[in-house]
Formats: structure tokens, C-alpha cells, sequence
């Protein structure tokens, strides 16, 4: 997910006419775009309430805090009850 949030501005749609277009009328491309703008928008605003995110770097999984600070994070799973 550190591709999703890296580079925001140039990942931006270029133009207008795009955010015009009918859902089904848009390439896979411009889909993405759309997509990627979507999370970004959603990171900025929880890190603006002081929530943390989940990303990745590097094949490795981090909890991002809103100061930018990268944690390491894993899952832990428990095994069922049998």
C-alpha cells in the first residue's frame, strides 16, 4: 500500500473530462486513478483524526501513524477452538 500513498500528486487524473465520464464508459486506467485517489483521500483524512493506517514497504506490513512514523505490525492469529 506505500504505492498508494506515495506520489499522490502525480498519480492525480489529469483531466476533467474523466471525473465527467459515466463509470462504464472509463478505460481500467482511469478506474485505477480513480481508485487510488479514493484510499489516499481516506489516509489523509484518518491521520487527520489521529488514526493510524495500515501499508506496506518492501514486501513488509507497517502501521503508518499520522506523524509518518512506520511500526512494524503483524497479525496474530489465534488457532480455532476445536
Amino acid at each position: 500500500m506505500s504505492e498508494v500513498i506515495s506520489n499522490s500528486k502525480s498519480n492525480s487524473i489529469h483531466s476533467s473530462a474523466t471525473l465527467k465520464k459515466g463509470f462504464f464508459t472509463l478505460t481500467s486506467n482511469e478506474m485505477e486513478q480513480l481508485a487510488q485517489i479514493a484510499v489516499e483521500k481516506a489516509v489523509e483524512r484518518m491521520h487527520s483524526k489521529g488514526i493510524a493506517t495500515i501499508t506496506s514497504k518492501d514486501g513488509k506490513i507497517y502501521q503508518q501513524h499520522p506523524d509518518g512514523r512506520l511500526e512494524p505490525y503483524s497479525i496474530d492469529i489465534d488457532e480455532p477452538e476445536k
